[in-house]
């Protein structure tokens, strides 16, 4: 089921599975796609961590520029939806005001493919092997999905920042 177009002023939402970030070259790579996207990053870990502890841990792992990023709703663990599809639409159903549709990612762990494959999240996804992390085949990967959302006379240079 095809999204409707987003608006290209809105910047886009990375639903971020941070375990995927697992060396410098993964931070690099993430890094790209934040100076090209300028996203807000909500984590999709299933861990329940205070905003705290993930603030911590994401500074810790060289990722500062994803804390100044991150969503006010900034985590899916709160939302009590099982599969990935429904734990984002509920997250979108939640938002404190009705927003413009919006262009997202989902950088997701390989092993939870099953749960996604079968989903309308999959066109929107990056699976990515936790050896590997988000590589440079990955950051490819996602700058597709992203482009392809925004409308072909528009361009992410053009979104609002914050």
């Amino acid at each position: 089921m095809p999204l409707p177009v987003a608006d290209p002023k809105l910047p886009p939402i990375v639903f971020l599975n941070t375990s995927l970030l697992n060396s410098s070259a993964s931070v690099q790579a993430l890094l790209a796609l934040h100076i090209e996207f300028y996203p807000y990053y909500v984590v999709a870990n299933e861990d329940r961590l205070t905003r705290d502890q993930v603030v911590d841990a994401l500074i810790r792992d060289g990722l500062a520029f994803v804390v100044d990023s991150l969503h006010e709703v900034w985590s899916l663990a709160s939302v009590s939806a099982v599969s990935p599809d429904a734990r984002i639409g509920a997250w979108a159903r939640q938002q404190p005001s009705p927003r413009e549709p919006f262009s997202f990612l989902v950088i997701e762990d390989a092993r939870n493919c099953g749960a996604t494959s079968d989903t309308h999240l999959a066109d929107y996804t990056v699976f990515c092997d936790v050896p590997c992390g988000f590589d440079d085949d990955a950051l490819s990967q996602a700058r597709l999905i992203l482009r392809s959302q925004i409308p072909i006379n528009e361009s992410p240079s053009g979104m609002k920042h914050r």
